[in-house]
């Protein structure tokens, strides 16, 4: 006799829960990826004397009262001090001053790290001119840009070798001296020291590339710029204090936001990390260099939290966050 169509599916419903009950209700768990830990590269270009290295020193997030540093690499030669430093996710790139070298260096960073490889700062289609490139910023894609001394920013095509040389020369509007890079998504900011402005840059870039937007406020001496993982755009203004921008960016965008400097010294330069937790490095001498962290949100009111002077040299540089 047939057995009815309802009682077979039945059981073979039964014997699939059986089966299932029998080696656990549910599939176990994947296993989740332990984040990298993320760190603060410092470079210490300030070696004018003995008594300064002129290195690069590593701090590991969350920092530390008084942390000390978790790496060192010191400076090819004497009087090679680390100036330019940008990160991604698998290499940091250096900028030794005096050795006009930029060298790169696969991460994790240790004290035995060397350089993968390094190539030349200095520019064949200036007849191998030192560029004096003041700092650093990769973009998403791997493309390298550096702000020259004295009104340009260049760009290095992803990707890098020992043979890379300059794709791009932007000329700078008003010839900005000292211009600070960093790169978010398809943005480029350019902050220059005199005249002071902010300029804003869409990529890819080309040797006729102007500026899509500058700000540019009355009082305003800007020595860093940096942006957070939204795009938030941070400037240091020694005048008024850690200046937030958001997006989009306009010849007339105001602070969103005004942190006031908490510091003692003179402001230098800054950093976010991935959980848009603010760096900041001041100082006006050996005795008062201070990398401090500002915890997010910021606010008007923010104050640091937690501070170190380890291993610190020089304030004018560059600072870079990640893993």
């Amino acid at each position: 006799m047939k057995r009815p169509l309802a009682l077979t599916i039945a059981a073979v419903a039964v014997l699939a829960a059986t089966a299932c009950s029998s080696s656990g209700t549910s599939p176990n768990p994947l296993p989740t990826a332990t984040p990298l830990p993320q760190h603060v590269y410092v470079a210490n270009y300030n070696n004018m004397t003995a008594s300064h290295t002129g290195n690069l020193v590593v701090f590991t997030i969350p920092l530390s009262s008084g942390e000390l540093p978790s790496a060192t690499i010191a400076a090819p030669q004497s009087g090679a001090g680390a100036m330019g430093i940008a990160q991604n996710t698998a290499q940091l790139a250096v900028k030794w001053g005096g050795a006009q070298v930029i060298s790169v260096y696969a991460k994790p960073i240790t004290d035995t790290s060397a350089p993968l490889f390094s190539f030349s700062a200095s520019d064949p289609a200036a007849g191998g001119a030192t560029l004096n490139l003041f700092s650093l910023a990769y973009d998403p894609s791997g493309n390298l840009y550096g702000g020259t001394q004295f009104g340009q920013v260049v760009e290095y095509a992803a990707p890098l070798s020992s043979s890379s040389t300059p794709a791009i020369h932007v000329s700078l509007p008003n010839n900005g001296s000292y211009p600070v890079v960093a790169a978010s998504g398809t943005t480029l900011a350019v902050g220059t020291f005199s005249p002071a402005a902010i300029y804003i840059y869409s990529l890819p870039l080309s040797n006729s590339s102007t500026p899509i937007a500058t700000i540019a406020p009355a009082s305003a001496t800007y020595v860093n710029v940096a942006f957070d993982s939204n795009g938030n755009l941070y400037a240091v203004n020694w005048n008024t204090g850690i200046e937030v921008y958001k997006p989009p960016f306009g010849n007339s965008s105001i602070p969103a936001l005004i942190v006031p400097e908490r510091m003692p010294g003179v402001p230098g330069v800054l950093a976010l990390d991935s959980a848009n937790n603010l760096f900041e490095e001041v100082g006006n001498s050996a005795a008062s260099m201070e990398l401090g962290e500002y915890p997010a949100p910021l606010s008007a009111s923010s104050v640091v939290t937690n501070s170190t002077a380890s291993g610190l040299e020089a304030p004018y540089t560059e600072i870079a966050i990640g893993n």
